[in-house]
Order: C-alpha cells, then sequence, then structure tokens
C-alpha cells in the first residue's frame, strides 16, 4: 500500500472554470442563456428530468448558443488533453506501472467519511469533475486509478501508438487490485474506452469485454461495492471543430444514437455486472436521444472525438449521485 499525505487535493483554477461554465445549467437556466457567475455548487447537482429535458431540446437546436464561443471551442479542438485530464494525475503510459504517491490523483471532500476508487483509462479519468463535485456534496474522498489506454476489463491490452503489447498495462492492473484491496474504499466504480484496445491480433468482441470486467469484478474484495459504469457515445467526427464550421446549422454534428451508442458492449457489461451481483450505470440517457448531439445545456460536450468535456462532465455530476445512491445509501 502507499504511505503518505493522501488527503484530497483541491484544484482551484480547473474547479473554478468548471463551474462558471455550467452554472447557467446548474441554477436552471435553458440553453443559451448567460446567467450570473455564481462558483457554488448546486446542493444536490442537476436533476435526471432536467437533464433529460436538456438532451431532447438539443436534438432539434439548430443554431449555436452564445454560451458555446469560438474560444471555446478552439480550446478543446484535437482532443486538448487539459479539458479531460485530471491535474496532476496523468500518469505516463509508456513508464508507469504504479504510483508512489496516491495524493494527486486524490480530490473530494478534505474531511471524509467513505472512499470512492476510481479505475479505467482516459474514459474514467475524464470523469474527474462529476466525482469532484459528488464527492464534496457527500463528503466522500475520491482516489484515481487510472492509465491512458489501460482498462477496467482485466485484459492484455496494445499500445497502439508504438505498435506494441502494453507490458506496462499488465503491472498496472496488477498494482491497482493490490492497492484496492488494501485500502478497502467503499465503492470502486470501473469504466473505460471501449474499442480496439486489445491490439490488431487480438479481437475484442463483447463476450471477451464482458469476462474481462467480470474478472475485474472477481478479485475485488467482496466487502467493496462495486459499480460498472458505461462509456460514452462515440461519436464519428470532432465535436468542437463541427460546432465551429457549422454554427447556424449545428444538427450537421449530431451522430445517430444507433451509431454513436455502443449497445453490444454496454449489454455485454450489463450482463457481467449482473453475472457478479453488481451496479451497472447506462450513461447513454444523458448524451442521446434519437441522436447524439456535440451541445447540450449550451455546453460543448466533446473534447476532440474521445473525451467529454470537463464542463459537461460538471453538469452531469447530480445525474451521477442519482445514480450511484443506491451504492452509497448501502454504505452509510
Amino acid at each position: 500500500m502507499l504511505t503518505g499525505d493522501l488527503r484530497p487535493r483541491h484544484f482551484v483554477a480547473i474547479a473554478l472554470i468548471v463551474l462558471l461554465s455550467v452554472v447557467g445549467a446548474a441554477c436552471g437556466a435553458s440553453a443559451g442563456t448567460q446567467t450570473s457567475t455564481s462558483t457554488q455548487a448546486p446542493a444536490s447537482g442537476v436533476p435526471l428530468a432536467q437533464v433529460l429535458a436538456a438532451v431532447k431540446s438539443a436534438e432539434t437546436t439548430t443554431r449555436l448558443p452564445s454560451t458555446i464561443t469560438p474560444s471555446v471551442l478552439e480550446g478543446l479542438a484535437n482532443d486538448a488533453t487539459s479539458a479531460w485530464t485530471i491535474p496532476g494525475c496523468d500518469p505516463d503510459p509508456d513508464t508507469t506501472t504504479s504510483l508512489t504517491s496516491l495524493a494527486p490523483c486524490t480530490f473530494g471532500a478534505i474531511h471524509y467519511t467513505h472512499t470512492l476508487m476510481v479505475i479505467g483509462d482516459s474514459h474514467a479519468s475524464m470523469w474527474y469533475p462529476t466525482f469532484q463535485l459528488m464527492a464534496k456534496r457527500i463528503g466522500w474522498r475520491v482516489i484515481d486509478l487510472t492509465l491512458n489506454n489501460c482498462g477496467p476489463a482485466s485484459l492484455h491490452y496494445y499500445f497502439w501508438s508504438e505498435s506494441r503489447e502494453f507490458s506496462q498495462c499488465d503491472a498496472w492492473q496488477t498494482w491497482r487490485m493490490k492497492e484496492i484491496n488494501t485500502i478497502r474504499p467503499s465503492i470502486v466504480v470501473l469504466t473505460g474506452w471501449i474499442g480496439g484496445n486489445t491490439g490488431p491480433k487480438v479481437p475484442l468482441t463483447p463476450a471477451v469485454w464482458e469476462k474481462g470486467i467480470e474478472k475485474t469484478i472477481h478479485e475485488i474484495h467482496s466487502g467493496i461495492r462495486v459499480v460498472v459504469l458505461a462509456d460514452m457515445p462515440h461519436i464519428s467526427t470532432s465535436g468542437p471543430e463541427c460546432l465551429a464550421r457549422y454554427p447556424d446549422d449545428i444538427q450537421r454534428c449530431s451522430t445517430t444514437a444507433a451509431d454513436a451508442v455502443q449497445s453490444a458492449y454496454n449489454q455485454a457489461e450489463a450482463k457481467a455486472a449482473a453475472a457478479t451481483g453488481t451496479s451497472y450505470v447506462d450513461v447513454t440517457p444523458w448524451f442521446c436521444g434519437r441522436v447524439c448531439p456535440d451541445e447540450i445545456a449550451g455546453i460543448d460536450v466533446y473534447v476532440g472525438v474521445y473525451h467529454i468535456n470537463h464542463a459537461f462532465a460538471a453538469y452531469l455530476s447530480g445525474v451521477m449521485q442519482t445514480a450511484l445512491a443506491p451504492e452509497i445509501t448501502k454504505v452509510t
């Protein structure tokens, strides 16, 4: 187990940026409305009904809201890492097999009663603002054990950028499981990118993914609650770039839900959760109806193609808290 100062770090600058971005939606403003720049997080976050209404409205919105400016879109283009990584907690996947200190990857409440751990790849770490705001509201600590390209399923991964087996991920998986079972958090959330994670010679199928998720869950101590969180929709083009290109017809940027939602893999994760007696959360309704818009509630949803924007992640803190409430209640 790691030793040292594990008190939550508070990333004031990014938290302020995130909260200023979402305050209009959090306070009940309609999409496109400019509102007060309060830095106070809503007491319970944006409720599910409001998020679903915003998704439905976004399916028919044609003009880019005034809340999304060219400078905002420019900052989110090309998968800008600053818009989806955790400040100070972005281990280099090329060299990292463990962390010498958990402090940079620990956040939430200063005085906490329980701990939640998040494991997976960059599609886990991109939810940082969601869990940060939720944890502060409920008085929990969050420890993020994520490594880019190293997913939550117990599999051998492939390092595409270097065309090689991802040996660091094998070591990281062993280390993170030891940390989980030593620290014994109240809840562990598993989530990550679903795609060609296993390389060109080992096809990834829903069945393979399902068994990998099951294996991870079985390795976690039975006294720890586990939640499997579905992946975000996979859009076809860069959201910020498309919105900038078609500000008067932003529906050209929407991807149909049939194309974007990884239904077979979502079903596989749900089956893995059911088989292991754990919880499954489908995030699809938070992003999509008939289509998956690039703008929801006056916020650009995506960073490039592969990640969600910190501002949108913060907007979803309330629905995440609601989704995890059954598990939170069981341990409080």
